[in-house]
């Protein structure tokens, strides 16, 4: 499903307060980007220094930034000064048009011109090389290119100068835009084209309750996962449920030993804005770089087993102690899951169903569920959360549920019960029960 000009708009905002205060906290930190050069006549060479605040700070502010940076972001900040200007034409005035487009061109061009074998490049260019090439991603058409970059030393640092820069400038500009999107929020257009749930349609899809308040959207899938694109709007779930038993549902998902992992692999940054970490009893693994992993000891002894490859690789093991995983709990999380979706494709009325009541239930109180829960025990990690279902006849509606690699199937309703099958005991799914 795509997103509307609203909701990319309303993504664009939550994601900027991030990178905001990620920038005040990079700047509180002292020190500033920039880079000097010098000529030691004695040795009649060409030195250089670069300078940037504190790396972890900077990391994380790139991270964030990275959003609004690449082109094929939802929130990419060309997509949203499209949608300001294409839906809000009457709160722009053509200074504001002239002034935006200006800066978006120095973003583009970059203060200092720079030349990649005998051809001047921008410094959006540079952005993209490094970002593509290396930083965030390793695509191959882009070596040539990143192996130019470095072929000294004053073109590799002063090249990564501005990669930095790219990122500090982008701020100007989507703070240009932040300010834009405030400005078009109180016209009439944005009003007639985003209505808050009336009161008849305030009903929440997991205790039924149609009062109390209804304050707060529901991320379907955790935002701490990564997911800004499957929210429920206002009236649809209750803020008593939100802030106790859903919230605590997703923090037992979230914290559980195999996504706390696999969020340290494939997550770029937290809902917090801060590179995820995953904490077990015998080590500590936090991104420290959008491609690089540390794994720090808890112990005395080597957590970490490595093996070199024949191809020039290497393969490691590592064994976690103290791990967090309650199969009801994770269920519980997942069925969640599973009414929140059907509830996003067709509706509150669906959702509220009497046949997903047993399953209302198990969610919100932690009774018996009305199925079982196959789960993988082992297997591939992949950078990708997915949900399938389908309504099965006469009865059942079964969900399939890929978080980062973690797999699992689930049936909301009692009937059909689930069973194991050979084809999925060879896959090393097991069948575990949700009742006491």
């Amino acid at each position: 499903m795509k997103d509307s000009s609203i909701a990319l708009l309303k993504k664009f905002k939550r994601h900027y307060h991030k990178c905001k205060k990620s920038a005040a906290e990079l700047s509180n930190s002292g020190g500033n980007f920039g880079f000097s050069l010098s000529f030691e006549s004695d040795s009649g060479s060409l030195k250089f220094k670069r300078e940037i605040p504190d790396e972890e700070k900077t990391i994380r502010f790139v991270v964030l930034m990275r959003r609004f940076l690449n082109p094929l972001d939802s929130i990419f900040y060309k997509k949203i000064w499209s949608i300001l200007k294409n839906e809000f034409p009457e709160t722009l005035s053509e200074e504001i048009i002239q002034t935006i487009e200006v800066w978006i061109e120095q973003l583009r061009t970059g203060h200092i011109g720079f030349s990649l074998n005998g051809k001047s490049i921008s410094a959006e260019d540079i952005y993209r090389i490094i970002s593509d090439g290396e930083f965030f991603r390793e695509e191959e058409p882009l070596q040539s290119s990143l192996k130019a970059l470095k072929t000294g030393y004053l073109e590799r640092n002063l090249s990564l100068s501005l990669f930095y820069d790219y990122s500090v400038n982008g701020l100007y500009v989507v703070s240009g835009l932040f300010d834009l999107i405030l400005k078009a929020e109180k016209s009439a257009q944005y009003r007639s084209k985003f209505q808050e749930p009336s009161a008849k349609n305030k009903k929440c899809i997991y205790c039924l309750t149609e009062n109390g308040s209804f304050t707060s959207e529901e991320h379907i899938i955790p935002e701490s996962l990564g997911n800004d694109k499957y929210i429920l709007p206002k009236g649809y779930v209750c803020d008593t449920c939100n802030n106790n038993v859903l919230s605590h549902l997703d923090n037992q998902l979230i914290q559980s030993t195999p996504i706390s992992f696999l969020r340290v692999l494939f997550l770029p940054h937290t809902k917090a804005g801060k590179l995820p970490t995953a904490r077990f009893q015998n080590a500590v693994i936090k991104k420290t770089r959008p491609r690089e992993l540390a794994i720090l000891s808890q112990t005395n002894t080597n957590q970490m087993q490595v093996t070199e490859l024949d191809d020039g690789t290497f393969r490691g093991s590592l064994s976690l102690s103290n791990c967090k995983f309650s199969p009801k709990d994770i269920g519980r999380a997942l069925y969640k899951i599973a009414l929140g979706f059907i509830a996003f494709d067709y509706g509150q009325d669906t959702a509220c169903h009497p046949k997903f009541d047993a399953a209302r239930k198990f969610i919100t109180t932690g009774t018996d569920a009305p199925n079982g829960l196959l789960i993988q025990l082992e297997s591939i990690p992949t950078p990708e959360i997915a949900v399938q279902y389908v309504n099965l006849e006469p009865k059942g509606t079964a969900f399939f549920i890929n978080i980062y690699g973690f797999l699992s199937f689930i049936n909301i309703e009692a009937s059909p019960q689930m069973k194991m099958h050979k084809v999925l005991k060879e896959l090393n799914f097991e069948l575990i029960s949700l009742k006491e």
